[in-house]
């Protein structure tokens, strides 16, 4: 957990927090969406308490009306990029159906010159498909900051992953990629595999978490045979069993 930061100072503090939360109401009229509960007491916190904040975690009916939705998703990340808010290391949003839209908002995030600290990412079931995959690939294309993605429980199929290590073989930061149950099949086990191995790769995963997904025997042996050839990953979770590298 990262703590509340007071690094700019009080005053400087209080108007960013004033800032934001005047921003974020007019983007979720915007987009006809209703705010984040957590969200808004998080900046009333901070206002309070004259720090700012480096971490958020949404999740639990964060909305008066229930789950933030893929409209409150882009009210979220266009606020914190017209803002220019570069402070946030980690995002966790749980349950929220933002689906390929709030994805694809997260994506231009990352892209951004705001995304200057993000550390972690833990978008667990939103409902996002390969459409938004894509984006958060294209992202991690060009991304030098984040070293986590979470995308467990998401329908991504064989075309997200795919794009997603597309993608990853020209990003040498990211060190952790979490897809348990994203409906995985053999083709996306190759493209992992690929990844691993170091084909034309720039990767630098240390730890890669795939339980859940139906890999088939083809998809296991391919990403068991891109271990083989491996030297940076540490730790390879397959169907509830710890693979080392050299297995």
């Amino acid at each position: 957990m990262y703590p509340a930061t007071s690094a700019g100072g009080p005053e400087y503090n209080k108007d960013r927090m004033t800032k934001m939360t005047e921003l974020y109401i007019k983007k979720n009229a915007k987009h006809t969406a209703l705010p984040s509960l957590q969200l808004q007491r998080l900046m009333e916190t901070n206002l309070l308490n004259e720090t700012i904040f480096d971490e958020v975690c949404l999740a639990d009916q964060p909305t008066p009306m229930g789950v933030i939705g893929e409209q409150g998703g882009k009210a979220i990340f266009e606020t914190w990029i017209d803002l220019q808010y570069d402070n946030i290391k980690a995002v966790y949003i749980y349950k929220a159906l933002l689906a390929d839209g709030g994805a694809t908002a997260c994506a231009k995030y990352l892209r951004s010159p705001v995304c200057k600290h993000l550390e972690h990412i833990d978008l667990l079931d939103n409902g996002i498909t390969a459409v938004g995959a894509i984006e958060l690939g294209r992202a991690l294309k060009s991304n030098q900051t984040l070293q986590s993605l979470a995308l467990d429980h998401n329908p991504l199929d064989n075309a997200g992953a795919i794009a997603l290590c597309d993608n990853l073989k020209y990003n040498g930061f990211l060190q952790r990629l979490s897809l348990n149950y994203c409906n995985i099949g053999a083709d996306g086990g190759k493209a992992i595999a690929d990844v691993l191995a170091g084909k034309s790769s720039e990767c630098r995963i240390e730890e890669m978490v795939l339980q859940g997904n139906a890999l088939g025997s083809e998809g296991l042996v391919n990403v068991v045979e891109g271990l083989g050839t491996n030297t940076m990953l540490k730790v390879c979770f397959l169907d509830s069993e710890v693979c080392p590298p050299a297995c």
